[in-house]
């Protein structure tokens, strides 16, 4: 069975996430999200919403720090894509050595391309991963 064309751009996009956080690659990240998209998290002060081309400054922080997240290494996979013409979601889970991540992700076909328009994530830490 082959995959429609349509997920395996979405796929493609996700792919290339894993990929930049593999590499500490800012632009890589950050080509695939809308320059207007913002990420979503519930942090011990409260939600916290921060715009998607932090993307930047996050990756330049982490390649000075050993100590986070981003150096360990991880397995992602997608557990859920669903697309209904140029929408589509994805739900997403990183499994490092020290946290668990679900994502889930908004996309949309502009130009031809699958950004990331909305991204919303829980963090799983210690005995709850």
């Amino acid at each position: 069975m082959s995959i429609e064309p349509n997920r395996r751009a979405i796929v493609k996009t996700i792919e290339q996430f894993f990929d930049g956080i593999r590499r500490l690659d800012a632009d890589s990240i950050t080509a695939i999200f809308h320059p207007r998209a913002d990420s979503f998290s519930l942090t011990p002060r409260g939600v916290c919403i921060e715009p998607a081309q932090v993307w930047r400054d996050i990756i330049n922080q982490v390649r000075d720090n050993p100590e986070h997240l981003f150096h360990e290494s991880f397995s992602g996979r997608i557990l859920d894509i669903d697309v209904v013409g140029t929408v589509g979601t994805a739900k997403v889970e990183w499994i490092f050595k020290s946290a668990r991540i679900v994502d889930f992700y908004n996309l949309l076909k502009v130009d031809g391309n699958w950004l990331i328009v909305n991204q919303v994530y829980h963090t799983f830490v210690g005995q709850d991963t």
